[in-house]
């Protein structure tokens, strides 16, 4: 199997624009190491960052970061883990034409038997509500790499998120974020930092393990990806 680090991809997107940055080649799968943004302007801006599975249509439950600060004149660094199968495009939008934003991490061909994937896409309803994101397919295992939290509400939100060992009813012992809050979005100007969080994790499950997402409110996006064995 041949392992190819390099630059996946790079844009300038155009202000208010979905613009696709990388896309996942036929017969190949991708882990993401960094997606870096750099700000060329004088004034603060936001990015939308996407991971559109099999190339479907952009939609709010596909983000990773929603209206995410852009200093003036700096960058962000998203520091990812994130696993995509063949076709898979990661798509970001700006909120002016200043941003230059490059995609980091591996291509593997043939794709490795331990597919590495995006295991699961969610945005609950709200109300706090227990809710599967993913669930360990039978005679398998599962490394968790990243999760991703994005607030696209304009309400503060609280999150909690569960690893449940051989599904079931939830226990206090199960959580790993437990209200968390995350502030208001206000989606068309800079966000405040914790309306999006991303965690690296290396969570390791087995068959039937469950994890599980709540939010207070609705329009709070959970993203998970990793690697089935």
């Amino acid at each position: 199997m041949a392992d190819v680090y390099k630059c996946l991809g790079q844009a300038a997107p155009a202000s208010l624009t979905d613009t696709d940055v990388y896309t996942v080649p036929a017969s190949t799968a991708a882990i993401v190491s960094a997606i870096t943004i750099a700000n060329r302007g004088a004034t603060d801006d936001y990015v939308y960052v996407y991971h559109r599975l099999a190339g479907a249509a952009t939609a709010t439950k596909q983000a990773l970061c929603i209206a995410r600060r852009v200093p003036a004149n700096g960058q962000i660094s998203l520091v990812c883990g994130l696993c995509m199968a063949a076709t898979d495009v990661i798509t970001v939008d700006a909120g002016t034409a200043n941003l230059s934003v490059s995609v980091y991490g591996v291509e593997q061909n043939p794709v490795p038997t331990m597919v590495p994937k995006n295991l699961g896409q969610l945005k609950p309803s709200g109300g706090g509500g227990a809710n599967d994101l993913y669930t360990v397919p039978g005679g398998k295992s599962a490394i968790i790499a990243a999760l991703s939290i994005a607030n696209a509400s304009t309400n503060l939100a609280a999150v909690r998120f569960w690893h449940r060992v051989g599904g079931g009813s939830t226990a206090n012992q199960d959580y790993l974020l437990y209200d968390m809050p995350m502030s208001a979005n206000p989606q068309t100007a800079p966000a405040p930092e914790d309306s999006n969080l991303l965690l690296v994790l290396g969570i390791t499950a087995a068959a039937a393990d469950v994890i599980r997402v709540s939010s207070s409110v609705a329009d709070v996006c959970f993203n998970i990806w990793g690697v089935e064995l």
